[in-house]
């Protein structure tokens, strides 16, 4: 918009008003200076300010020429003509407004486009976190005949050990020829401690796991609605591509309701989850009885050295 007055005669000053729209559909006003002079229906004027954006629509030369007849003012530089109708302040603030609403819809394209490749982002990365939550899982199912296997290794060199000093004890060797079994059963205390210390952080590792999975689950579920109203609604200002918009919407509207993750994937972790806990509870239970047992072995075992060291 260009507002310009005559005053004194002869001499025109004024503003010009530059509303255009980005690829954001963010608006953008920019405002320019004006001067110039008027001869009956011949006008030049100088613009001053901003001169970069005026290059865009008159060229590097912002000196321009043209005629003003009736509401029609006429300028131009070089090749390049631009042709400025007169209009009330209410036409032009509906001229705004309007821009105003396609600044929206590109925006609602944009944001519903943008919106789209986050979901199929998400998507895929959940799918990736999914398979290797199963990964491990299945390592720590497998993994629960070697606890069991590692207690009842453990248990049998106690026992062996036990077997070993109870003559020798009672039969009055002296301590120092059968004491490495005892330092070696006093020592492994500290493998055990750190063997059910694993086992229980294993469970809470696998615990909070799973939550933080069924987390993102859930949020991809909410997001990928909110997508898929979103596209929609974004459809009918997509000109030539609005229909293939909405052959998109109808395909996602058939899709899981978790969108982009795997169904396939999600339904085997469904699957594995609680076979891992059960794997991890029962490698606990098997910890608790080994140790249980361990100790009242160790705790013999010392009874026996201490009572041979005071003889």
């Amino acid at each position: 918009m260009i507002h310009i007055v005559e005053a004194p005669p002869g001499r025109l000053t004024g503003s010009m008003v530059m509303t255009a729209l980005n690829r954001y559909g963010v608006t953008k006003t920019k405002n320019y200076s004006v001067s110039g002079n008027i001869n009956k229906s011949n006008v030049s004027l100088r613009l001053g300010g901003g001169l970069v954006g005026l290059a865009r629509l008159f060229g590097t030369d912002t000196v321009l020429v043209g005629s003003l007849r009736g509401s029609e003012l006429t300028l131009s530089v070089d090749s390049s003509t631009a042709v400025f109708h007169k209009i009330s302040d209410a036409t032009y603030q509906e001229d705004i407004a309007r821009l105003n609403v396609l600044g929206d819809h590109i925006a609602l394209v944009r944001q519903s486009t943008k919106a789209l490749q986050k979901a199929v982002r998400a998507g895929h990365l959940i799918t990736a976190r999914l398979q290797q939550y199963m990964a491990w899982g299945q390592t720590r199912i497998n993994r629960v005949p070697g606890v069991r296997a590692w207690y009842t290794n453990r248990i049998g060199h106690y026992r062996m050990c036990l077997h070993y000093i109870k003559p020798l004890a009672a039969a009055n060797i002296p301590v120092w020829r059968w004491q490495e079994c005892v330092f070696s059963i006093s020592t492994d205390k500290y493998y055990r401690d750190q063997e059910i210390a694993n086992l229980r952080d294993l469970q809470n590792e696998n615990r909070q796991a799973v939550a933080r999975l069924d987390v993102r689950i859930r949020r991809a579920r909410v997001r990928f609605a909110h997508v898929t109203e979103l596209l929609r609604s974004s459809c009918p200002y997509r000109g030539a591509d609005s229909e293939k918009c909405l052959s998109a919407v109808k395909k996602l509207q058939g899709m899981s309701a978790y969108g982009f993750i795997d169904p396939t994937t999600l339904s085997e972790f469904r699957g594995l989850v609680p076979k891992v806990k059960s794997a991890l509870a029962d490698d606990i239970l098997a910890g608790s009885a080994g140790e249980a047992r361990l100790s009242d072995l160790a705790q013999e075992v010392s009874q026996i050295y201490r009572s041979a060291l005071t003889r």
